[in-house]
């Protein structure tokens, strides 16, 4: 009963291995677009869009189509094995090697054995005979002699490509390398040994299939062992990239949330002088990252102008008192807003002892003061 329940789950597991393939490759994809264009980055995009053809041709429904549609039967299991297998594992190999500066195995050499095994499965398939290519390569009828060697072949190049894989990642974990990397690395190598479990399973299964004995049991586990297998090797393959792109979307959020958070202090202190304003209204290039610090300086310029008291400061490395500032500001420019030479002549700012905000504290420090302001503002106008 458990056999049976775990063969009816394996269609929905390989669709949740064909998910986590494909994010993977999502995201190595958008890293590589949006700046990191390194050997790691190709490498892995073409490894997890390799394994998510292979977790896809893996589904019934989608392995009859491309037979249809390709009009030559079971040319759908030569795809998946070498997807799966040699493509799947050299790509992995070639990215590894970007972080490892003396791999035990090169570059032309991976690409070479790849290319090789990859020719191997090709020459095999295409001598099986029809009787064999109409059985569908099942392990549990592997008795026909291309199709044992096939599947033989598919296994072993798997299995070899694994270890080295879980080898590599040993290695890189312990060089001096970033602590999101080792993680990343160490998590692989859990991945892929229990990605070698299902290895052993299917060559087990070969040699049972020439015998008496019944391995339907074993092929049951494959579904599941290899769905956790690639999933786990997906999440350490990835947390570089992810790690990478997490904290480039922190640094988005922030500097979309300082941007909002300054506008009605900035736009006071444009609407009281434009001189401050460093280009006209309509240029809005840049990234947000641009705008944002053109923004704070463009603040920065306008308070030394209008209420340099606040940027005066006992010690350079003491903080202000964020609400005391911004009150120092509303009153400043109310004050001269409420009189007829409110509005002042194009002069250029006053000397202070703040020489422009700093990229990290003075950037913060601003839009705290402006969050101050705009409290200050809304309560003034109830």
């Amino acid at each position: 009963m458990i056999v049976a329940a775990l063969a009816a789950a394996a269609t929905p597991m390989y669709g949740i291995a064909t998910l986590f393939c494909w994010l993977s490759a999502a995201l190595h994809l958008y890293r590589f677009h949006s700046g990191g264009r390194n050997l790691a980055s190709a490498s892995l995009l073409a490894a997890f869009t390799f394994k998510a053809i292979a977790f896809s041709l893996a589904i019934p429904d989608v392995y009859a189509l491309v037979d249809r549609l390709l009009q030559t039967p079971n040319v759908s299991r030569l795809l998946l094995c070498v997807c799966s297998g040699p493509a799947w594992t050299g790509a992995i190999l070639v990215a590894l090697s970007y972080w490892d500066p003396a791999p035990r195995i090169p570059r032309v050499w991976v690409g070479a054995l790849a290319t090789g095994t990859v020719a191997t499965q090709a020459l095999l398939w295409s001598r099986c005979t029809q009787d064999e290519l109409d059985m569908a390569f099942p392990v549990t009828t592997a008795h026909f002699p291309m199709a044992t060697a096939f599947l033989t072949v598919f296994d072993v190049a798997l299995a070899f490509g694994t270890y080295q894989v879980a080898r590599r990642c040993r290695t890189v974990a312990d060089l001096p390398v970033q602590p999101w990397l080792r993680t990343g690395m160490r998590v692989t190598v859990a991945g892929a040994c229990l990605y070698l479990i299902f290895c052993v399973l299917r060559l087990v299964s070969i040699i049972l299939a020439h015998t008496r004995i019944d391995s339907t049991a074993l092929q049951a586990l494959t579904a599941p062992i290899t769905t956790v297998a690639v999933s786990v090797m997906a999440v350490g393959l990835t947390l570089p990239a992810a790690h990478v792109t997490a904290t480039a979307l922190g640094t988005w959020i922030r500097h979309h949330r300082r941007y909002r958070v300054m506008y009605p202090l900035w736009a006071d202190l444009r609407s009281a002088d434009e001189v401050i304003v460093l280009m006209p209204r309509a240029a809005g290039f840049g990234s947000l990252s641009f705008r944002v610090y053109r923004r704070a300086v463009e603040i920065h310029d306008g308070i030394l102008r209008f209420a340099p008291r606040a940027l005066q400061r006992a010690d350079a490395s003491e903080v202000t008192d964020v609400r005391s500032t911004a009150a120092t500001i509303f009153a400043e420019l109310h004050a001269r807003s409420e009189t007829p030479a409110g509005r002042l002549t194009d002069t250029p700012p006053r000397a202070a002892a703040s020489a422009g905000p700093h990229p990290d504290t003075d950037l913060e420090w601003l839009a705290a003061v402006a969050r101050e302001y705009r409290k200050l503002r809304q309560s003034s106008n109830m």
